[in-house]
């Protein structure tokens, strides 16, 4: 029984230190994209989009270089999530280290902030 019992132990020590390592490893990624995107000077249209879990990944037709961020939905963009609104062939602008990007649509401008790490 002692026996069994060590083993269940160093089990569940094996699986929460995988499930640290992870979570300090998606920590990271998130801090190397947030960088990326925040040093950025974007200005062009979308040329590639994609999500994955909440993150919004894109290129522009200037640049190879894949952006991600999190774009919050509040008023500045009238409730509209940035995936749902966004289009390949839309514009996006957004100055080095500002806290806002500018979605251009048509004739529709829409402001998302996003979360910051």
């Amino acid at each position: 029984m002692a026996k069994r019992t060590l083993i269940l132990i160093l089990l569940a020590m094996i699986v929460v230190s995988a499930i640290l390592y992870q979570s300090i490893k998606v920590k990271k990624r998130a801090k190397r994209n947030f960088d990326l995107f925040y040093e950025a000077d974007l200005d062009g249209k979308i040329s590639d989009m994609t999500v994955s879990v909440g993150v919004v990944y894109f290129k522009l037709d200037k640049s190879d270089k894949k952006y991600g961020f999190i774009p919050i939905t509040n008023e500045l963009n009238n409730n509209m999530p940035f995936f749902n609104t966004a289009r390949i062939g839309d514009y996006i602008m957004k100055p080095i280290k500002s806290d806002t990007l500018k979605l251009i649509k048509g004739d529709n401008i829409y402001l998302y902030t996003f979360r910051k790490f």
